[in-house]
């Protein structure tokens, strides 16, 4: 008896298709016409070859995962966040703008070099813009995400899992009233540019070191 009712090729022989007169004598069809070996020891060695070669295929798959899958080197991950908190501590960085998503539209990748770069005595703002407006006010300018400004409030909160919330306060124009940023221990961070007569934008992206500055 075959278990499962596998045939394999090498253990079976085919036999000619069954006629009408052969179903008069009684003669019942083999399924797909075919008969199995009577050498049912070599069958079973086969089958038996064959699990075993699944069962180590799905070990080398699920090794395969686990691998790519391992966690962070811990010494990189307490580098990344030293690294991190020196320049929010040292006020001194740039925010790189990967990802804008509008007030109620889709995210949109961004594939120009978008950024907001601090400095203690400066922010330099080059954010896009594809919300809404209240105003006949252009996009650029007085009321646009593109500004620089010496005068601004700057204030940071620890995050209680890890973090920093940083709000920038321009006191020398309208738009936007305010940047709302979050980093994350790693570098990630998003940011809202919060607006008066415009619709919110917020941005996904990450902190680095501003290199304009050297």
């Amino acid at each position: 008896a075959l278990e499962h009712g596998m045939v394999l090729p090498e253990v079976i022989e085919k036999l000619p298709i069954c006629t009408k007169n052969d179903r008069h004598r009684g003669i019942r069809p083999i399924p797909y016409f075919y008969r199995v070996a009577k050498d049912e020891t070599k069958f079973k060695s086969i089958q038996s070859f064959l699990m075993l070669s699944r069962s180590l295929s799905t070990t080398v798959v699920l090794l395969s995962i686990l691998i790519s899958c391992k966690s962070p080197d811990p010494a990189k991950q307490a580098e990344q966040v030293a690294h991190t908190k020196a320049l929010i501590d040292a006020k001194t960085y740039a925010f790189k703008a990967q990802t804008a998503i509008p007030t109620g539209a889709p995210a949109r990748q961004l594939r120009s070099d978008y950024d907001v770069r601090v400095s203690p005595d400066k922010v330099i703002c080059y954010l896009p813009f594809f919300g809404t407006s209240t105003s006949a006010v252009g996009y650029s300018g007085e009321n646009g995400l593109d500004f620089t400004t010496k005068e601004f409030d700057y204030s940071v909160v620890d995050r209680q899992k890890g973090g920093w919330d940083i709000t920038i306060k321009p006191r020398d124009r309208t738009e936007p009233r305010a940047l709302s940023l979050t980093v994350y221990p790693d570098g990630s961070a998003s940011l809202i540019a919060l607006g008066n007569n415009k619709s919110n934008m917020s941005f996904n992206g990450y902190i680095m070191e501003d290199r304009t500055r050297k």
